[in-house]
């Protein structure tokens, strides 16, 4: 059972590192073709790219985040107190979770910078 879990998190977290390169490699070739020539920017290389996308998707999601804690805490204050505040507390560590989670793969981009 465990060793299940470990192989099932470890092929998610390979897929999403191949994903953080192929998002990366995209945004490089697109923001040449668009940024550069249009805004005159200077070119970006891959892992600036991946930066910068995680630097985006961090911020929407956390926004998307609050809006959907918004909308359960509607719900869930519906129920009763007590599945209230396991909801709350889940989502706090959830965000804390995901804070922590994005800083170290920021810190990790950084270094290759």
């Amino acid at each position: 059972m465990i060793m299940e879990i470990f192989s099932k998190t470890v092929i998610v977290l390979i897929l999403w590192a191949v994903f953080m390169l192929i998002n990366g490699w995209v945004l490089e070739v697109i923001w040449g073709w668009f940024m550069v020539p249009i805004f005159n920017l200077p070119a970006i290389t891959i892992v600036e790219a991946m930066g910068l996308s995680l630097v985006v998707s961090f911020t929407f999601f956390f926004n998307n985040i609050l809006d959907i804690m918004k909308a359960k805490a509607s719900d869930v204050k519906k129920s009763n107190d007590s599945e209230f505040l396991d909801r709350v507390i889940l989502d706090i560590v959830f965000i804390i979770l995901y804070s922590v989670l994005t800083l170290g793969i920021g810190y990790l981009i950084h270094l290759m910078m």
